[in-house]
């Protein structure tokens, strides 16, 4: 039996819109989900110019925290005040305008096919320790111990879609050199850190990485002892988990950042290499549920967000969830002092209900949402500053 989080797919359903030159046209078409976040810059330079900032500005409270501000910066042995001191390093500076520039233009996230298993199978967790709790608790067995083999023999069954999935975070740059730069002063600060730990010497390198030079960080499963877990106690048969163990062994986590097409990626996934399928091969703006967005092109985009069919089908109610409440209904059924024919009626109607409840679940589909810059704007004067477009939403 599988039960499913919304909350979690709440973070994962809002997608941008279809817009020239952006992520959607690089991210995989075979992406779980998407979200991104566009031209954060010019939402910040026409709050700046609106009349609201100006009234904030205008505020008591704002003008005394300027002049805190202020006098602040003039004293060295202040947070301020030292932190004005580190930008006079030029490096230091570099950095500072690196974090500004990061989200200006397009700030984005998406998780590869992959997400499409692990979730799922994360429900799949759940219901069996919820359903294994009910159940040893009604027939007096030990609700730890049921639960705990309960879930191995479900991940030892599922063992093969056990890896760490794709998972990019991509930032636009309107310089690439900054970037670089800095990405070199995080490798010489990291190394000696590294080189302390003999279990982790050698694990952080250069490599390259879809035609870019990537800094890399790998792990695996060697620096967990999974050979001093007391297997014996917890299989009832020898070996009963061996194709878990051997899968876990495999396992790997790798990490990489690296510059690619103008775009700074910092990457997650089981290889260093998760970065060469961005800009390669079918996009994500070709898919057919994106569509609708192309309407909507020539908009001033503001977000845009995608969740793929198969990730919605697997994370929601389908009817084997259904059916797995109804037989742990029975089984609890059956340990009341009800005559027979009671219980075949309760059955009955058991069954009845599930299947006018599977009847109704919806087909699952792909989500796509997006906003964007209205033109709405009143005409000002010269004297005056012009207010914020407000955001308008589109969502299919």
């Amino acid at each position: 039996m599988r039960l499913h989080h919304f909350a979690l797919l709440a973070a994962l359903a809002a997608t941008p819109a279809r817009a020239a030159d952006t992520s959607l046209d690089r991210v995989p078409a075979d992406a779980s989900f998407y979200s991104a976040s566009l031209r954060l810059g010019e939402q910040i330079d026409l709050f700046l110019k609106s009349n609201a900032y100006a009234k904030l500005k205008g505020l008591p409270a704002a003008k005394l925290l300027a002049d805190h501000l202020r006098e602040a910066s003039g004293k060295p042995d202040t947070p301020v005040g030292q932190a004005l001191q580190l930008l006079k390093d030029p490096a230091n500076k570099e950095l500072a305008d690196l974090f500004v520039d990061l989200p200006r233009q397009e700030v984005f996230m998406y998780g590869g096919a992959g997400w499409a298993d692990l979730l799922p199978m994360f429900g799949e967790l759940y219901g069996t320790m919820y359903f294994t709790s009910f159940q040893a608790g009604i027939t007096s067995q030990d609700p730890n111990k049921a639960m705990g083999r309960a879930v191995l023999r479900a991940l030892n069954a599922s063992a093969g879609k056990l890896r760490m999935p794709e998972l990019v975070f991509g930032f636009k740059l309107s310089n690439t050199a900054p970037a670089t730069a800095q990405m070199k002063r995080l490798e010489d600060l990291l190394t000696p850190l590294v080189a302390k730990d003999p279990k982790l010497k050698g694990r952080l390198k250069r490599a390259q990485v879809a035609g870019a030079d990537a800094l890399t960080f790998t792990l695996d499963a060697s620096l967990v002892p999974l050979d001093q877990i007391p297997w014996s106690e917890v299989e009832e048969q020898e070996g009963e988990f061996q194709k878990l163990r051997q899968q876990l062994k495999s396992m790997t986590l790798a990490v990489s950042l690296l510059v690619k097409d103008n775009y700074l990626l910092l990457t997650v996934g089981p290889t260093v290499d998760v970065a060469a399928a961005f800009g390669t091969g079918p996009a994500l703006a070709s898919r057919p549920e994106l569509g609708p967005l192309a309407k909507f092109a020539d908009r001033k985009l503001l977000s845009a967000s995608y969740a793929s069919q198969r990730l919605l089908a697997g994370v929601g109610t389908r009817a084997d969830d259904i059916t797995g409440l109804i037989d742990m209904a029975k089984t609890w059924l059956d340990k009341l002092p009800i005559p027979e024919k009671r219980r075949q009626a309760i059955d009955k109607d058991l069954k009845g209900l599930g299947q006018e409840v599977v009847a109704m679940l919806p087909k699952p589909g792909a989500a796509v949402s997006f906003t964007f810059l209205s033109d709405r704007a009143r005409k000002v004067s010269p004297t005056t500053t012009a207010p914020r477009p407000a955001p308008q939403r589109r969502s299919r």
